[in-house]
């Protein structure tokens, strides 16, 4: 029969002075603890006297800014106890350090959150925010859409957005509040959900230029195309040529971000040639046509009334024939007495700026950046459908949605990022002045 013990007696079956007896893991445990701050401490004393100071910095610098490598107070002007001590007086400090050099306007006026800047002047949300320093990024610009969503996957409005005038969309387009990526929660381009028209002020069938419907008129493309065998944009050859995008439509500028304007010049005056008696006239407003019919017909010898008539006689067929005249493209309105006024022609709207200066062709897509260059592998037609069918020019050949989803999705597999169409800082609100900095207040 076993024995009964109590709890006290079995208590006094424990060595209690086992921890004060050798044990290989003790043993271990006592070095490690000795060896391991002594190797730091030597480690840190080392790199002290070779002056690497490597230890203590977050990371390397971005490539743009590697002149400011050694100079960790051009941006770092705060102790480092602030960081934490006063969170909100540190970052600001930091952030004045980033306007020093770079201007940062809001890409939205109603923003929330905003650093200050000069009197008067908006700028971004904290820089930092965005761009990441000390993390070896070779494009501090290109942030991720972490950061985008931070705020457009939950967008809180404050009131009404500003608009640019230039967008078709009109001022009823908002943007979405409720984004997360470019498949996840992002409109339809507001020019396909809003309807937009084409509101150039031209008559224009691209179907008839690129794919004739008649006999007739297939005999006569072939004809001008002819004649213009070699040109850039005449494809194919003899008796099926055809007239291509590119022959009117090209980039003016690196990476094909803007399109050049078509001019009657360049593109029309080959097949619509304005001309009187076969001689040819200049393609300007009708008070300029009329002043250079009038001066070839006074060289004639005509002159009083009898010139006021002559002129008008031939300059009317300019603005009334079927076969070639202004009216074929243009809106044309006669004047209540043509023989002291000529016609009046209603300016396209094909281009933007004042009256005599029209300046760049119209930006459709107003809230995005494209490069054309990027996509010049692809046919025209595969973004702008529609393009060698349309009989009207209030049809707006525009990419859609779908269209760029083909490819920029995971399915398509081509980067679809925030950043890939859309730019934060309002670059228009960057002051003439902005550029403020000389060599030596950059690297002192």
């Amino acid at each position: 029969m076993a024995l009964l013990r109590d709890t006290k007696a079995r208590a006094k079956r424990i060595d209690l002075t086992y921890f004060k007896k050798p044990h290989p893991f003790r043993r271990w445990k006592r070095w490690l603890s000795i060896l391991v701050p002594t190797a730091a401490a030597v480690w840190i004393a080392g790199a002290a006297l070779k002056k690497d100071d490597r230890l203590y910095t977050s990371g390397g610098l971005a490539a743009r800014h590697a002149m400011l490598d050694k100079q960790c107070s051009a941006c770092h002007t705060s102790t480092w106890g602030q960081r934490y001590l006063d969170p909100a007086g540190w970052q600001s400090k930091l952030d004045a350090s980033c306007l020093k050099c770079h201007d940062g306007p809001v890409h939205h006026a109603n923003a929330t959150t905003q650093i200050s800047g000069p009197p008067g002047a908006e700028r971004a949300a904290t820089c930092s925010q965005c761009h990441r320093e000390h993390e070896g990024s070779e494009r501090l610009a290109k942030v991720t859409d972490r950061q985008c969503v931070t705020c457009h996957g939950d967008l809180k409005k404050t009131g009404k957005e500003p608009h640019p005038a230039v967008c078709l969309g009109g001022a009823g387009h908002e943007i979405a509040p409720s984004i997360r990526s470019f498949e996840d929660g992002h409109p339809e381009f507001a020019l396909y959900a809003l309807k937009a028209k084409d509101p150039t002020v031209l008559s224009f069938n691209h179907a008839v230029h690129m794919n004739p419907d008649t006999p007739l008129k297939k005999e006569t493309l072939q004809g001008q195309l002819k004649a213009l065998a070699g040109r850039r944009g005449v494809e194919g050859a003899d008796g099926a040529r055809r007239l291509g995008c590119s022959y009117c439509h090209s980039t003016s500028t690196p990476g094909g971000a803007a399109m050049a304007p078509i001019l009657y010049e360049t593109h029309c005056v080959d097949c619509h040639a304005l001309k009187v008696d076969n001689q040819p006239v200049p393609h300007e407003a009708p008070n300029v046509v009329r002043d250079f019919l009038r001066s070839r017909l006074a060289a004639k010898g005509k002159g009083g009334e009898e010139l006021a008539v002559q002129v008008l006689e031939v300059e009317s067929p300019l603005y009334t024939s079927d076969v070639v005249n202004c009216g074929k493209c243009h809106q044309v309105k006669e004047a209540d007495d043509p023989l002291v006024a000529p016609p009046t022609v209603a300016r396209s709207g094909a281009r933007t700026g004042p009256p005599g200066d029209e300046g760049r062709p119209r930006r459709w897509m107003a809230h995005a950046s494209f490069s054309h260059d990027t996509h010049r592998t692809l046919r025209c037609l595969e973004c702008h459908p529609g393009g060698d069918t349309s009989a009207k020019t209030s049809d707006l050949l525009m990419p859609n949605k779908a269209s760029c989803l083909v490819c920029h999705s995971r399915a398509g597999g081509v980067v679809s990022t925030c950043v890939t169409c859309h730019t934060y800082h309002d670059k228009t609100k960057v002051p003439a002045e902005a550029a403020r900095l000389g060599i030596r207040e950059v690297l002192k």
